[in-house]
């Protein structure tokens, strides 16, 4: 394959055979699983030949709209992701803000649980004294 693409290369480029590295890898995804192949090369060029300068402009041209599309889709997918994270990180922080309401709640009834258990042994006291001091206003008045 690497020779086929080099005899088509050669009609339009003049190139160094012997510096050109050509190689078929696997893209990874963004979300990490193992892509389409894709096929890099890298060839050293001499001299571009007549022929190939005019196609060259063209290709140029449409090489530069690819590039822009591609920047633009790849930005457009990172500011998706930094928009997810601040989606996670804004829940993330709502829950934690609940868990500390909840138990701030929690705290709250049991010292108002502690405030009328010791409202109704204060009651309960008062009660008794209360009884008390009848007793002994009774028993002064038996006496007298």
């Amino acid at each position: 394959m690497k020779q086929e693409i080099i005899e088509v290369i050669k009609k339009y480029i003049d190139v160094d055979e012997s510096a050109i590295d050509v190689r078929l890898t696997n893209k990874e995804n963004s979300d990490g699983t193992n892509g389409a192949p894709a096929l890099y090369a890298n060839i050293p060029i001499l001299n571009i030949k007549n022929e190939a300068r005019k196609v060259s402009a063209n290709t140029e041209k449409e090489s530069t709209g690819v590039e822009t599309e591609q920047k633009a889709e790849e930005n457009k997918e990172e500011t998706v992701k930094q928009e997810e994270n601040q989606e996670l990180d804004k829940k993330e922080k709502a829950e934690e803000d609940n868990k500390t309401q909840q138990q701030e709640n929690k705290e709250v009834v049991e010292e108002n649980e502690v405030d009328e258990k010791e409202n109704e042994q204060d009651d309960v006291e008062e009660q008794e004294e209360s009884v008390e001091r009848q007793q002994t206003k009774e028993k002064i008045k038996s006496e007298n």
